[in-house]
């Protein structure tokens, strides 16, 4: 079953800094839902390969860049890279412990 925090894991996992323990260990502290090691490590495997040369920041290498961006699309990780409004607006709920809850609420309640 996917994770409604999937995209979010993949990004985590696109950094290529943590180790799975750690990617489950930021879930947590985040206060998302429990994943496990497998599930996390699935999600690696389906984004394997990753681009030969990861190149985030434009620069000395516009080619590696392109297929970066190119590749975080594929995978719709590439607006957790590039924040734009509304994933900004998004964090911002996930860091407000009460505005957070009250969103939940409303996302989570049955439809009348």
């Amino acid at each position: 079953m996917r994770s409604p925090s999937e995209n979010f894991i993949k990004y985590l996992i696109s950094k290529q800094e943590y180790e799975t323990e750690t990617v489950i260990a930021i879930c947590i502290d985040h206060q998302l839902e429990t994943i496990s090691f497998k599930y996390v490590e699935g999600l690696l495997e389906k984004l394997e390969p990753f681009p030969e040369v990861f190149e985030t920041v434009p620069g000395k290498k516009p080619k590696a860049h392109e297929e970066t961006k190119a590749w975080l699309k594929k995978h719709q990780i590439h607006d957790l890279w590039y924040p734009n409004e509304p994933v900004q607006e998004a964090y911002r709920i996930l860091g407000e412990p009460r505005v957070r809850e009250n969103v939940e609420q409303l996302l989570y309640r049955p439809y009348v």
